[in-house]
């Protein structure tokens, strides 16, 4: 949430982008749920995320910790 908030892009927006519904997005951030995402949806994530991979592994690693 903190990156996507940081690039001002809605949760709308990354959904769009990677073909999900903008529910499984509230759902990463809240920590209900691990995102499972093809290989595709991780490159088109990490290009709309301006980041890496590993990137993305620590933002939802962190978010689990503290949920």
């Amino acid at each position: 949430m903190k990156r996507r908030k940081a690039l001002e892009l809605t949760q709308a927006e990354v959904a769009k982008s990677i073909g999900l519904s903008t529910r499984a997005i509230q759902l990463w951030e809240s920590g209900t749920h691990e995102p499972r995402l093809t290989l595709r949806q991780v490159v088109d994530l990490c290009r709309l995320m301006q980041c890496g991979p590993e990137d993305l592994a620590s933002d939802f690693e962190e978010i689990h910790k503290t949920t």
